[in-house]
């Protein structure tokens, strides 16, 4: 009888311990991010608030937002990784994170990554407290145009797969409406605050001077007869053929540099930069191709401080090369030179007024105003982000960082 109470006792107690043991909870994972909840005090909150104290977002809707920016950039690089690797003999996603991102910086691609996933979460907080402080909210109008462009962006990233987004959202625990508010509705928001600043009836409005003198200080125009230093196969010249190139170059500078010479038929008859419109097909085709032509024969490349040509094509800019930059900074209107460019040509230019005609400042005018409201906004944000007064749990937060710990959510792998 003794043995069994014994037993009967230690049944009871290995019992008590096994339901002890799983109604024990894990403990929850820290918060990601705390802020300060006034200058004057040391108390601090986990939740996103408004100055009037009520709740924009909560501690987990935080852990969310950083949870899906993260993702993405982790994506966005896992293409570019694949990108990379067509080209390239890469062994795999780590070492291509682990290898210096540009021949300009010693950060990695995973340290590029990781800052751009913070710098995204911290504009989106930021941002989404503004708009709500401000008392904005969008017009129907707007609303529409907000839905359009969300469509729009779910169908590309459906391209491939019709249930990529739904499934992304799954798999990163968020609602179709959070996927749309990260993605989308975030830089329409960002939008909305700028102009209440900056446009037409903002508070501190860019006016048409502002406009202008921007035109008169950062742009630049020229005209270019461009040589090719390398082959059809884009293998550089030899040194014979390459000798020859430059003396043609040579040449064509003494020639412009002549009194009264006419640049624009030098162009024509020495630029390999344009179009040889016998050798295109398809109307569309010809047609671009003669605009193009036109364009640099007419204009030249009339590009901004940062070197990009804006006019021809609007959807994208073209790039004028540094060392073609650097010498016509130092020229004044009329002026000829040549210069080598290292990524390939020589090219002969001639400096323009950029106010030869009104059309060429009108139209840039909107480009302007868009890089002077972005400049103006950048700068205020930072200023907001400060002010937010906020600070991460670096475990938290590397534990969401880290791309080896994650699979492909909208790239396939």
């Amino acid at each position: 009888m003794k043995f069994k109470r014994i037993v009967s006792a230690l049944l009871v107690l290995a019992s008590a311990l096994a339901v002890a043991t799983s109604c024990k909870k894990e403990d929850p994972e820290p918060d990601l991010i705390s802020f300060n909840i006034s200058t004057s005090s040391t108390e601090t909150t986990n939740e996103l608030r408004a100055d009037d104290g009520s709740v924009i977002m909560t501690a987990e809707e935080l852990k969310s937002a950083f949870n899906f920016f993260s993702q993405y950039l982790r994506d966005y690089y896992y293409n570019q990784y694949l990108i990379y690797s067509s080209y390239y003999s890469i062994k795999d996603f780590s070492t291509f994170l682990s290898s210096t991102a540009s021949s300009s910086s010693t950060m990695t691609f995973e340290a590029v990554m990781r800052q751009d996933a913070t710098d995204r979460f911290t504009s989106y907080i930021t941002c989404k407290k503004e708009f709500v402080d401000l008392g904005l909210s969008f017009t129907d109008e707007e609303q529409k145009k907000i839905d359009e462009d969300h469509n729009d962006r779910v169908a590309q990233l459906n391209k491939n797969d019709s249930s990529t987004v739904s499934s992304a959202c799954q798999k990163l625990g968020i609602t179709q409406d959070q996927f749309k508010d990260y993605i989308t509705v975030t830089s329409y928001r960002r939008d909305k605050i700028a102009d209440y600043y900056y446009g037409e009836k903002g508070k501190e409005p860019i006016t048409e001077e502002d406009l202008k003198n921007n035109y008169d200080k950062n742009y630049t125009r020229i005209k270019a007869i461009i040589l090719a230093t390398t082959d059809d196969d884009g293998k550089t010249l030899t040194d014979d053929k390459l000798q020859a190139v430059k003396d043609k170059a040579a040449k064509i500078e003494a020639q412009a540099k002549k009194k009264g010479a006419d640049f624009e038929k030098l162009l024509d008859e020495y630029s390999e930069n344009a179009y040889d419109i016998s050798k295109i097909t398809g109307d569309d085709n010809i047609k671009t191709a003669k605009e193009y032509n036109a364009h640099f024969r007419d204009i030249g490349f009339l590009y901004n401080e940062n070197g990009y040509e804006q006019i021809f094509y609007e959807s994208q800019s073209i790039a004028v090369p540094s060392e073609i930059m650097d010498a016509a900074e130092s020229m004044k209107v009329g002026d000829v030179t040549t210069v080598t460019v290292s990524s390939g040509g020589i090219w002969i230019i001639k400096k323009y007024d950029i106010n030869e005609k009104e059309s060429f400042y009108t139209d840039v005018k909107e480009d302007i105003r868009a890089n002077m409201t972005n400049t103006k906004f950048n700068t205020l944000l930072k200023q907001w982000e400060t002010e937010l007064s906020y600070s991460f749990n670096n475990t938290v937060k590397d534990k969401y960082l880290d791309p080896n710990a994650r699979d492909s959510v909208f790239v396939s792998e």
